[in-house]
């Protein structure tokens, strides 16, 4: 009997396999997305010479967009495709897009932008991200059974794969692309690189999906051929994509009232087709949750904008002349980023351990006390950042690099207690047949935070900088205390889900 109790513990604490073939296909969707974190705003900048009241909004365009539309990518496969055609023809679009990127960085300059072919290619990327990230996350989540303690600790594992492929893209990246000189700079050696690597990554998923992950179901909807019909649909899929990023370029509030359009729609249709009172209210924890993930983000997600600014002109990036081989040396605006995830690599394996540490001591905190933490400290990250602004007005020296990189490592520990706990909750507490849809959803609440993270790096140069840092530093605080008031009655609603 001890035996059997021994045996049985450590199939619980055996992560499935599939979790590291979906870890290594986020991996290259991830390197291609981070890939254009990096270098795309500094691209528009210095290679396209726009302003950063013009280039903040494209570039939230692009990461609003990714996450939005992903709840189309959810919708498809759960009514039509299935989640892993949709996840082929996901990495087939992010490739041609970034190729394209490639091309137009090999024809435009200052003053011929050629920004059709821009948008056109940012838009395949788009449409490709919205088939393929909400349906990797739902794949892995049926994986697990309920209240399964593994949960958690194989999101964070897999959360620490999807930074693998932002490290090495942050790292390599902008050094393949000479962003650090507006002469000569190889900007389309930068996006080439992501096409490629996202052609490995999906290729090694279809190579491996029936072996690790199974046969799709039976379902006509999840056949394995892929019809005329489907390609037909798949481009309609980038179709909206491109008409989608063109509206919110030509009309300024359009994103915010397809987002707030499309979730009135999204709530009736969800909400009609369900009965039963405690699935309405684990979806409506989801609805909350993802309003204060808005907030998070919104600030998080200034990693891409208006820190990559602040390290391209207001931090000292030359490394210390003491440190061997390397002292001496200008590191490139966009390396910067790499830290974040080389922080989640370290940490993550600890994370994992951590919660499932907890729970069987049944001290885990519950999602929303994450949530709360994830929030809390964020808000002290651009603490940080506050501080170097001020040291900045007032010596008008640049500051050293410790102040940037303290605010990515708390922003990094709220980010820990928050997206991959976030994601795991999705698959907890979504409805089977709603699981990749309410994915979508949970990335349009991420994609609206992009839209409002670009909007306001338009700011930057505009109001003074303490008080540009000082703006997400109130907000990620207040939405900790909010939620924190909140915790008693969502937890009531998710009936017994942790």
């Amino acid at each position: 009997m001890e035996g059997d109790l021994r045996e049985e513990q450590s199939v619980q604490d055996k992560q499935p396999k599939a979790l590291w073939l979906l870890a290594g296909t986020e991996l290259g969707e991830r390197f291609s997305f981070y890939s254009m974190r990096a270098i795309f705003m500094l691209y528009l900048l210095n290679a396209l010479a726009l302003a950063p009241g013009k280039a903040g909004p494209i570039m939230g365009a692009f990461m609003g967009l990714s996450y939005v539309l992903a709840i189309i990518g959810g919708y498809v496969a759960d009514r039509f495709w299935g989640q892993q055609k949709a996840i082929i023809f996901g990495g087939i679009f992010i490739a041609l897009g970034q190729f394209i990127m490639g091309f137009h960085a090999m024809t435009s300059s200052a003053g011929n932008t050629q920004l059709t072919m821009m948008y056109f290619a940012i838009a395949i990327i788009v449409g490709g991200v919205a088939l393929l990230k909400p349906n990797v996350t739902s794949i892995l989540g049926p994986m697990y059974r309920e209240n399964d303690p593994r949960r958690d600790g194989g999101f964070t594992i897999f959360y620490m794969g999807i930074n693998v492929g932002a490290l090495v893209a942050n790292l390599v990246v902008p050094f393949i692309a000479e962003e650090s000189s507006q002469d000569g700079a190889k900007w389309e050696y930068g996006f080439f690189a992501a096409g490629i690597v996202m052609l490995i990554s999906l290729i090694v998923f279809c190579v491996l999906r029936k072996k690790v992950i199974g046969e799709p179901g039976s379902k006509p909807g999840l056949r394995h051929s892929i019809t005329k019909q489907e390609v037909v649909k798949s481009l309609l899929v980038v179709a909206l994509a491109v008409g989608a990023i063109y509206v919110s370029k030509l009309i300024s509030f359009a994103g915010p009232v397809m987002i707030i359009a499309g979730i009135i729609g999204f709530t009736y249709y969800l909400f009609s087709h369900l009965n039963d009172v405690k699935e309405k209210q684990r979806i409506i924890v989801i609805f909350i949750l993802a309003f204060f993930v808005i907030f998070f983000w919104s600030a998080f997600e200034q990693a891409g904008t208006s820190l990559t600014i602040f390290a391209d002109r207001q931090v000292d990036r030359v490394l210390p002349a003491f440190l061997p081989l390397i002292g001496g040396i200008e590191l490139p605006a966009g390396v910067f980023q790499s830290f974040n995830p080389f922080l989640i690599i370290l940490l993550a394996p600890l994370f994992s351990k951590m919660w499932i540490s907890l729970a069987r001591k049944n001290m885990d905190p519950s999602t929303p006390m994450k949530f709360v933490w994830g929030l809390a400290l964020l808000a002290l990250g651009f603490g940080f950042m506050v501080l170097a602004a001020t040291a900045f007005m007032k010596t008008g020296m640049k500051v050293g690099m410790s102040f940037l990189l303290f605010s990515y490592l708390f922003q990094t520990l709220g980010e820990l207690c928050l997206s991959p706990v976030g994601l795991s909750m999705v698959t907890k507490l979504a409805p089977s047949k709603f699981v990749s849809l309410l994915m979508g959803f949970w990335f349009v609440a991420i994609g609206s935070a992009n839209f409002t993270a670009g909007w306001a790096s338009g700011y930057y140069d505009k109001i003074a900088l303490n008080k540009f840092f000082m703006i997400p530093t109130l907000m990620a605080a207040c939405s900790a205390v909010v939620l924190l008031i909140l915790i008693k009655p969502i937890r009531k609603w998710m009936h017994g889900i942790h």
